[in-house]
């Protein structure tokens, strides 16, 4: 098997108010597999790191009180690769919700010392 070398780091905002929550459980899950192969929980910035991955594509799962369970599906992480996504993932309280959206990714544009694999250029709107 191959060595786990993949990360995939992101945010987690409330969708209503976009502030970060914490305490956010966030479970990556191979395409087609129901174990989860890396977990973690949001720190008081939002802000979590999967860390572990062998890379390919993979679903997240977010699960907080006070949420309905969310997943995010479509998130490719390559072999060897810390992706840093830029779009902040958005929970919704109201249960009517059951995914997770991504935000405007130049509203959370990375921070001094972070870096990322993969970069968004946002001009004026």
């Amino acid at each position: 098997m191959p060595v786990a070398a993949s990360a995939l780091s992101g945010r987690v905002v409330d969708a209503t108010q976009n502030t970060p929550l914490a305490g956010v459980k966030v479970s990556a899950f191979a395409q087609g597999s129901t174990m989860a192969e890396s977990s973690a929980v949001t720190d008081d910035h939002g802000k979590f790191t999967l860390s572990g991955l062998h890379g390919g594509n993979y679903e997240l799962l977010f699960e907080r009180a006070g949420y309905p369970k969310s997943i995010a599906s479509g998130i490719t992480v390559r072999p060897n690769e810390h992706l840093v996504l830029i779009s902040s993932f958005a929970l919704d309280s109201n249960p009517r919700f059951g995914q997770v959206r991504l935000t405007n990714p130049c509203s959370s544009l990375l921070q001094p010392g972070e870096v990322a694999d993969v970069y968004t250029i946002c001009s004026g709107h």
